[in-house]
């Protein structure tokens, strides 16, 4: 009966220790030298490192975005296109400000625990050092104190000793190794505690054989008077030095990072007690507990935005607001009834769709070519050949350079108004051509509302299309074969 009640006994307490493991104690314990805690800590900081992107596919790709939509706005012959993609280019732009302003919060707490760790790294390791530190003799000739009744013993610290553990090449501890470390279970840290430094020293032991005699028979002994008492120490003697491997768990404190396992409690609550005078491994877990939590910006592709949600945007409205004439008298750009039509244009002019808006605003403009000058000669080049941001304004330079040229050309003509038969042979000329580039290079063409379209020319003169002769107080507007006279009297 006795021996089956010991083992319903065993087996109760082995059931209990099972049910306390939890993947956070199991993190913990990891730890369990000097040696495992500088491998702990040092894997760590790499976990840590990961969270201080310098960028990410984000930003990348809103930086690449907003390049392309401002490049091709730059291009473009339609007033109403250069303006939704300049719409795009700074909500892109906008975005981007807002991330990176977020990432350099996030980076904070993180880059401040980086700092304590590695502080407390190096105090680790000096740790190590001095607990393989052993007592020994210093056997350097000195002078004897004289009138043969009284000795001098030189004791020294010396390297030799053992720390109690090792670190292989790799920086791995030698006995119960571990590969790595799940920042998401950690709830505490074994850590190296100041305060408990010369407990981790043990006994250094100096045995002296072939005394003379007079040393004391066995009996508890403790000062150094009664270990020696009457010995006699002859030419003969011998002496040995024994040092005790250190304990360097005894130096170690189990420091709460988080109060919880569900790291519910707010670090702030969690570390209260926290000081500027506080052990450095208080604030260590303090600064840890920060950047544990502290969360990247989960930003939302604008390749997955469409003509509805554009509309929403208050960025798209004002722009498009601003920059499109027929919006100027809007004036409240927040108040969507006030708006309506200019929600109604947006949504429409980037396709409620989101794969209309990724074909004709993304897709198709990766695809179609810009006209740049970045050496000797002109050429056309995708968008991805230029986004450095010194072909960028070589490519914009060029294209402002292109878009003056035409206008001083058209200050030097007096264009006449196109007849409607030729005006209608062009359309055919023109609507021919798909690609923008080349619809705008064709002499009477123009990329218009998504389309190759014959340019309208209007009139500077009177109504023979030659000159002015209705007054000088006077001007003739002409579209098409129309000609309508406007007398300011």
């Amino acid at each position: 009966m006795t021996t089956r009640l010991t083992h319903i006994s065993l087996f109760i307490l082995a059931a209990a220790a099972t049910a306390q493991a939890t993947p956070q104690t199991d993190e913990r314990d990891k730890v369990k030298s000097i040696c495992h805690e500088l491998q702990y800590l040092n894997l760590l900081k790499g976990k840590l490192n990961n969270k201080l992107p310098t960028s990410s596919p984000a930003i990348s790709e809103l930086t690449t975005l907003s390049k392309m939509w401002t490049l091709h706005a730059a291009q473009s012959n339609s007033h109403g296109r250069r303006c939704l993609l300049l719409a795009l280019a700074g909500r892109a732009d906008e975005e981007l400000e807002r991330l990176k302003g977020s990432q350099q919060s996030a980076n904070i707490p993180v880059t401040e625990a980086l700092e304590l760790i590695t502080k407390h790294i190096g105090y680790v390791e000096a740790t190590k050092q001095t607990a393989a530190m052993k007592v020994s003799h210093e056997d350097t000739q000195t002078t004897s104190p004289g009138g043969g009744t009284s000795v001098e013993l030189n004791f020294k610290v010396v390297a030799g000793g053992s720390a109690g553990c090792d670190l292989d090449a790799a920086g791995r501890a030698t006995s119960h190794p571990f590969d790595d470390i799940d920042i998401d279970k950690i709830t505490q840290l074994k850590l190296t505690d100041a305060t408990k430094i010369a407990g981790i020293m043990k006994i250094t032991k100096l045995t002296g054989t072939s005394l003379s005699s007079g040393c004391p028979s066995v009996g508890q002994v403790t000062h150094i008077s009664s270990r020696l008492a009457s010995c006699q120490v002859g030419a003969g003697a011998s002496w040995t030095w024994t040092a005790t491997p250190s304990d360097t768990t005894a130096a170690q404190t189990e420091t709460p990072v988080f109060k919880e396992d569900g790291r519910t409690t707010s670090c702030k609550e969690a570390h209260k007690q926290v000081t500027e005078t506080s052990p450095t491994r208080e604030k260590l877990a303090q600064k840890l507990c920060f950047a544990l939590k502290a969360a990247a910006p989960k930003p939302a592709s604008m390749k997955n935005f469409k003509g509805s949600t554009l509309a929403a945007d208050k960025t798209i409205r004002r722009i498009v607001r601003n920059c499109n004439p027929d919006f100027h008298e809007l004036d409240d750009i927040n108040d969507d009834q006030k708006a309506r039509k200019l929600v109604e244009y947006i949504t429409t002019a980037y396709g409620d769709d989101v794969n209309d808006f990724v074909r004709n605003f993304i897709t198709k403009l990766e695809e179609d070519k810009v006209a740049s000058r970045l050496d000797a000669k002109p050429e056309n080049k995708r968008v991805n050949d230029l986004i450095s941001a010194a072909n960028v304004v070589s490519t914009l330079s060029h294209l402002e350079g292109l878009r003056i040229k035409k206008e001083l050309e058209a200050e030097k003509k007096n264009t006449v108004a196109t007849p409607a038969t030729d005006l209608a042979k062009k359309a055919i000329d023109c609507k021919g051509e798909k690609d923008e580039t080349k619809c705008n290079e064709k002499d009477g063409c123009e990329y218009k509302d998504w389309e190759c379209k014959a340019k309208v020319k209007t009139t500077a003169g009177g109504t023979d299309g030659k000159t002015n002769t209705t007054g000088s107080n006077s001007f003739v507007i002409s579209k098409g074969p129309l000609l309508l006279a406007v007398l300011f009297l």
